[in-house]
């Protein structure tokens, strides 16, 4: 995913913060957004400079004073925006690496703009443009254009990912799966999406016939294992009255509906080996008829395009002589395989704080969090069910959560994601357990300062509570996993619902020594 720095310049700290907000509500960007706070234009300009910062967007207000100005104050444009303006043209001159930089002046007073015009020709600048900003709301327009033509300049041909909204990734993976799914979406060649059940296969597909010449076409999907052969080849081709006993009248197949746009056949790898012929036949010859359609009739001719999507491995069907080999050269003229959630970890975050604002948007519910155990645990989780399961796992937690603001704590995580059943008897624990666990009560069960105490790394204590075993799913530290998690529990439940200054006044746990290796 594209990076993009985007640097708000005002003297009003509080316009800036408004600006930053409004950045930060936008959940949908084609591109990782950081942002960082100037109050003066030279500011700005020493922190390319002198600190080797860079910035892609610079958004300052018009009346920008200058470090030697009063900060409070209105300040010049001449010592202000157009010193950033003047600046920013001699580096263009200077370096390309400067040119893609999208400068943006702002005001919240409309009877600037005779002042814009007559000492600037926009014309002339195309990186340079002005708006009169009267709210953030009105600002969100305007931020998505300079964020795009910000990327496309700096990174040619990524802006055509153009990633949607419920389409989310930060993983070098994906990133290379939806550059190439942006390279042959306008084409018409078919294609195979492969990949295990839940990575977004259908997300990508729909992706792709967006990004087409047949995106204003019927979209269509089916579920190819959800069907009979029957039913399947009724589904597909139509039938007329009377081709078997409920054809009580002639019906269009999905074939002839998605004249002009994209047919996607999920779990293609289902079909069986007969309907496989006659999708062949259908690719071959780009035609066909409908069930029980007299042969003496012409037949009918269909303009769509194939995406098909299957969670087997097809090469291994074509061994066990379950696929054709010449169907599957006929759909895989592009093949596109989406990497499991296990094997993009850079993902799982981006993903969680999505799925979070969407349920609780849907929910109505208003700010999340999300406690750090809780992201610890689901990024050490192995995922099996991929992005679905944790688009589950999400919603499960966020109606969890009684309060419309909230934390999501380990508690509100779905059963699986907690011990051993309480029924079951756990072994005690082992010296080595014994000591780690002896920290974690020591420092109220933050892993940071129990790694502290025993003089080793996070990452190193974190393994004795949410590591699980790849062979057989099972926790490898189930007692002392358990005893962290109603630790933490009851913490939480100390501490949920004090003000500040009350949990201040809590005793603190008990001191305990600790021994120095495990």
């Amino acid at each position: 995913m594209p990076h993009v720095n985007i640097a708000i310049i005002d003297n009003r700290i509080e316009y800036a913060q408004e600006i930053q907000q409004a950045i930060e509500d936008k959940t949908d960007w084609p591109a990782k957004i950081t942002t960082e706070i100037f109050t003066n234009a030279d500011d700005l300009i020493d922190a390319f400079e002198k600190r080797g910062k860079f910035y892609d967007v610079i958004i300052t207000d018009v009346f920008m004073p200058a470090r030697d100005e009063d900060p409070t104050g209105d300040g010049t444009p001449q010592k202000g925006a157009i010193r950033i303006k003047d600046w920013l043209i001699k580096k263009r001159k200077e370096s390309k690496d400067y040119r893609h930089i999208q400068l943006r002046w702002l005001s919240r007073y409309s009877d600037v703009s005779p002042f814009i015009h007559e000492h600037i020709t926009l014309e002339n600048y195309s990186w340079l443009d002005y708006r009169t900003h009267h709210g953030k709301r009105s600002f969100g327009f305007e931020l998505e254009r300079m964020v795009e033509v910000a990327i496309r300049n700096s990174n040619p041909g990524i802006l055509d990912i153009n990633m949607p909204r419920n389409f989310q990734f930060a993983s070098p993976a994906m990133m290379a799966v939806v550059q190439k799914a942006s390279q042959v979406a306008a084409s018409d060649a078919t294609i195979l999406i492969t990949g295990a059940s839940g990575v977004g296969k259908e997300r990508l597909a729909k992706y792709i016939h967006e990004k087409s010449s047949r995106t204003a076409k019927s979209w269509v999907a089916v579920n190819c294992a959800a069907f009979t052969e029957p039913l399947l080849e009724s589904e597909l081709f139509g039938h007329v009255k009377g081709a078997f006993t409920d054809a009580r009248r002639d019906r269009k197949g999905l074939f002839e509906a998605t004249n002009g746009g994209t047919l996607f056949l999920d779990e293609i790898g289902d079909m069986s080996l007969s309907m496989q012929a006659k999708l062949l036949r259908v690719l071959q010859e780009k035609e066909f008829r409908r069930m029980g359609e007299d042969y003496t009739n012409p037949a009918r001719k269909s303009d769509f395009r194939l995406i098909g999507a299957t969670n087997r491995n097809l090469h291994q069907e074509i061994a066990a002589g379950r696929f054709r080999d010449d169907l599957y050269y006929r759909i895989a003229v592009i093949e596109l395989n989406i990497p499991p959630l296990k094997d993009r970890p850079e993902d799982i975050s981006l993903l969680t704080k999505f799925f979070v604002r969407e349920f609780a948007q849907k929910m109505n519910k208003g700010l999340i969090n999300i406690a750090p155990e809780v992201m610890d645990m689901l990024n050490q989780y192995d995922w099996p069910g991929n992005v679905r399961e944790l688009s589950n796992v999400i919603e499960h937690a966020v109606a969890l959560l009684p309060e419309l603001n909230g934390t999501i704590e380990l508690g509100h995580l779905p059963r699986h994601f907690h011990p051993l059943d309480p029924t079951l008897e756990l072994s005690p624990l082992t010296p080595e357990e014994q000591v780690v666990w002896e920290a974690l009560k020591a420092s109220g069960c933050i892993i940071a300062k129990a790694a502290d105490m025993l003089n080793k790394s996070k990452q190193a204590v974190e393994q004795y509570i949410h590591r699980q075993s790849t062979k057989d799913g099972k926790w490898l530290h189930p007692t002392l996993r358990r005893l962290y998690l109603q630790e933490k529990a009851v913490i939480n439940a100390r501490t949920q619902f004090k003000t500040s200054a009350e949990r201040a006044m809590l005793p603190p746990s008990p001191s305990t020594n600790i021994e120095e290796d495990f």
